[in-house]
C-alpha cells in the first residue's frame, strides 16, 4: 500500500512535492481550532495499514508541537503501521547543554517528546552543537 503524508498546517507545498517524489497518498485532513485555542484534527483518508510521514514546518513550535502529536497519535491509534516525521527544521536542539545555573536542556526534553510520537525522523537542519546524533 502507498505511503500517507500527512500536511501539517504550513508545509503543504513541500507535502505536495514529497508526495509526487514518492508516489504517496497525500491525506485529507480536517484542522480546526477551539475557542479556547485547543486543536481539532480529524483524519478524513484512513492511516489504517499505512505508513504514514507527517510532515511539518516547526518554527514558531509551542504553536504547532501539540497539533504534530495529535496527529501521530491519531495516525497510531488509527491503525497506522508506522509513524514517521518529516520536519525539514527541528526546533529546540540549540539549548545542549546548561550554559547558567537552572537552565532546562530542552534539545533533551525535545527528542524525547517527539521520540515517544514517530517511529522515525528525517530533518534538514537539525542544529547539533554538542550531539553526535539524535
Amino acid at each position: 500500500m502507498t505511503p500517507l503524508l500527512v500536511a501539517l498546517p504550513g508545509s503543504e507545498a513541500l507535502a505536495t512535492s514529497l508526495s509526487r517524489g514518492l508516489g504517496a497518498e497525500l491525506a485529507e485532513m480536517s484542522y480546526r481550532r477551539f475557542p479556547d485555542g485547543e486543536s481539532y484534527v480529524r483524519y478524513l483518508s484512513s492511516p489504517r495499514d499505512r505508513h504514514v510521514i507527517l510532515v511539518a514546518a516547526l518554527d514558531r513550535p509551542d504553536e504547532k508541537v501539540m497539533r504534530l502529536l495529535y496527529c501521530a497519535d491519531g495516525a497510531r491509534d488509527l491503525g497506522a503501521r508506522r509513524v514517521g516525521l518529516v520536519a525539514p527544521y527541528l526546533p529546540y536542539m540549540r539549548q545542549d547543554m546548561r550554559f547558567n545555573p537552572g537552565e532546562v536542556v530542552t534539545s533533551v526534553s525535545f527528542a524525547r517528546l517527539i521520540s515517544a510520537h514517530v517511529d522515525w525522523l528525517l530533518t534538514i537542519d537539525p542544529h547539533l552543537h554538542r550531539w553526535t546524533s539524535l
